[in-house]
């Protein structure tokens, strides 16, 4: 194909048809070196792009890093809600808590906790470690204006390892080993830790480090109530003990004395369970997502004095799907596998019951939804609500106290 000096050399000796071919010639060449050269210039542009992006790739690593966490530490999640929303367990492993219960924009980090995968209680508070170690921490407050807590560090409940669960209430707590045997450090007054009966009273102490609750077979799920402890084994089976000065709390069943002389009551008519809860009433959940409750509990309300529950477990109506039940002082909420909450009870503050009274509350004895609410993962009640984690993993308080409405949050997490 000739060049442009070549066709210049043939214009000048051509004749017309010569010179309309050539000048065809020149068109078409033209094109095809300018073509070749526009070629030969992007070619060497992507070179020197691709030589700065592989000499600035670390830099851009580096920014994309820095920016990622950035967004990552303004984006905290909760994963678990305790205690009324006292304590939180972020998605980082971290955990939260306050320092001034009317200042839920204050979070306190608990320092020494890292890779936490469950939470339970407060005031001592207690976080599982993913390796299996418990560790708790304690606050101090000063009550002489407005309780504004201190958070000291936490560590390790000693002599105790290898643990899969853990389940807090008031002055003890329970501890559940994978080998399937239960512990219990606290407060032992009525054997919720021990089993102890009431005619072994004097045998009866507080439990400073964790002693182990003799049972007849490996336990998978404990919750830790009022003045009795829960628990279900391998087969599905409920067990509960304590109750030595309340046995109302218990229920009716089969009464069994362990090795060590300590009793269990291994609870009867209910099918095998999933989980259990536990506070001034026990709960089981079944298999098929029933919940059965039992034990009796007696509350003064703005309609009278109420009594509910009894020794002999009966289901919950009208509800399925439950997967979580909380027992709180006034309340208890019941969470269904659609994000849903319903309420037994008296919602304290602005009634978080749809038929209760706004103010001073009405104990309902039959359960209803919470209104506009769904998505909800996680529930927590206590004394300023009910704490909740929604479906994008923020955390409020509904039915709070009546100078903050009946909706508060979302809380504030850190970073």
């Amino acid at each position: 194909m000739p060049g442009i000096d070549e066709i210049d050399r043939r214009l000048s000796s051509a004749t017309n048809n010569d010179v309309a071919r050539a000048k065809e010639d020149m068109c078409v060449n033209s094109s095809g070196l300018y073509v070749r050269r526009m070629a030969d210039y992007t070619a060497r542009r992507s070179a020197v792009r691709f030589l700065s992006c592989k000499l600035l790739m670390p830099v851009c690593l580096l920014i994309f890093a820095v920016y990622a966490s950035r967004a990552s530490a303004q984006e905290r999640h909760a994963v678990a809600v305790t205690a009324g929303g006292w304590v939180i367990l972020r998605d980082d492993g971290k955990v939260v808590t306050f320092r001034d219960p009317s200042n839920w924009h204050d979070p306190v980090i608990v320092k020494g906790l890292n890779d936490v995968i469950a939470i339970a209680g407060a005031n001592p508070g207690w976080a599982l470690r993913r390796d299996g170690v418990v560790l708790k921490w304690d606050y101090h407050c000063d009550d002489k204006e407005q309780p504004i807590c201190d958070v000291d560090p936490a560590r390790p409940i000693p002599e105790i390892n290898n643990v899969t669960a853990i389940s807090r209430y008031a002055e003890y707590g329970l501890l559940l080993k994978r080998d399937g045997s239960v512990w219990g450090v606290g407060e032992d007054s009525d054997g919720q830790i021990t089993g102890i009966s009431a005619d072994q009273s004097a045998k009866r102490s507080r439990a400073q480090n964790p002693i182990m609750k003799v049972l007849s077979r490996p336990i998978i799920q404990i919750a830790a109530g009022w003045k009795h402890a829960v628990a279900v084994d391998d087969e599905g089976q409920v067990w509960t003990w304590g109750g030595a000065t309340h046995p109302a709390v218990i229920g009716q069943g089969e009464t069994v004395r362990e090795a060590d002389g300590s009793q269990s009551v291994r609870i009867a008519a209910i099918p095998p369970a999933s989980k259990v809860s536990a506070g001034v009433q026990s709960y089981s959940i079944d298999r098929d997502g029933r919940a059965w409750r039992w034990g009796t509990s007696t509350i003064v309300a703005i309609n009278g004095k109420i009594t509910t529950g009894g020794p002999i477990p009966t289901s919950i109506a009208g509800l399925q799907g439950i997967i979580k039940v909380n027992i709180s002082s006034l309340f208890t909420a019941l969470l269904d596998s659609q994000g849903r909450v319903a309420i037994i009870g008296i919602g304290p503050g602005t009634t978080l019951h749809p038929r209760g009274d706004p103010l001073q509350g009405s104990y309902e004895l039959v359960p209803a939804f919470v209104q506009n609410l769904s998505g909800v993962k996680d529930i927590s009640g206590g004394a300023d609500g009910l704490a909740v984690i929604d479906e994008k993993n923020q955390v409020f308080i509904l039915g709070a106290p009546v100078n903050h409405g009946s909706r508060l949050g979302p809380l504030d997490i850190g970073k």
